[in-house]
């Protein structure tokens, strides 16, 4: 949770959210860091929802469970690690959507003209996350 780390003297952090939202997490890191907790908690206010989501299995199963369904990697997991349980990827992929478009919404107001040019952009990039 970057804003009661810093809040509470940290000088940075590591963000399993950085992985799949690397330029919110950098903007929310960088307003907590120069002061900005508005900002700064109003951000990990709405990427909270993801970020529960991103650790509801051990980690690097839910990330990667994200990051290819934008279409960064395919879902490829040698054992002991083993596919997200069914409820939590649904819930992993409801919430990531929501933050896709909620983030290029709100940090990106050139990107987001209309819905339907986030969702071809999505398309363009080759995410799955839409087939879900």
């Amino acid at each position: 949770m970057i804003v009661p780390a810093t809040a509470l003297g940290g000088k940075g952090v590591i963000s399993v959210l950085s992985n799949v939202l690397p330029e919110e997490t950098v903007k929310m890191a960088n307003a907590a860091l120069s002061g900005d907790m508005h900002t700064a908690s109003k951000m990990q206010c709405q990427l909270y929802p993801l970020i529960k989501a991103l650790f509801s299995e051990v980690n690097p199963i839910p990330v990667k469970a994200a990051m290819a369904a934008l279409g960064f990697c395919e879902n490829y997991l040698r054992l002991p690690l083993v596919p997200m349980e069914k409820a939590h990827e649904e819930q992993l992929l409801a919430d990531l959507m929501q933050v896709v478009q909620q983030a290029l919404c709100s940090y990106d107001q050139m990107r987001c003209t209309e819905g339907k040019a986030l969702e071809q952009e999505l398309r363009n990039r080759g995410n799955t996350i839409l087939d879900h």
